[in-house]
């Protein structure tokens, strides 16, 4: 790999990560629901524990690249900042899908 490509990897690690965890657990959830009807509703709440984990750590990724010292480029930085916003608001909506599963169970 190329140096430019390592530089920009955090970048899109903290760009991507939220939407693709959020997909991820929709469809983890929506394959794992009939298994979890009878006794087996803590999957689902592993599930989404795991998935604002890997959120939350793309956040920090995109933070730590907008802590950067200056020299990196514009772009970055915007990436960065975008990164930050989408894990804010992915681990958001992730949080928000929870609550049902706290309140109903699978069976309902």
């Amino acid at each position: 790999m190329t140096d430019a490509v390592k530089a920009q990897a955090p970048l899109w690690i903290g760009l991507l990560t939220g939407p693709l965890v959020w997909f991820f657990h929709m469809e983890a959830n929506f394959a794992l629901v009939e298994w979890a009807c009878p006794n087996h509703d803590w999957i689902l709440h592993v599930v989404s524990a795991v998935s604002l984990l890997l959120v939350a750590i793309a956040g920090l990724i995109a933070w730590r690249e907008w802590r950067e010292p200056p020299g990196v480029p514009r772009s970055g930085q915007y990436m960065a900042v975008l990164g930050m916003v989408l894990s804010a608001g992915f681990f958001l909506v992730i949080l928000a899908q929870e609550i049902p599963t706290w309140v109903l169970t699978p069976c309902q």
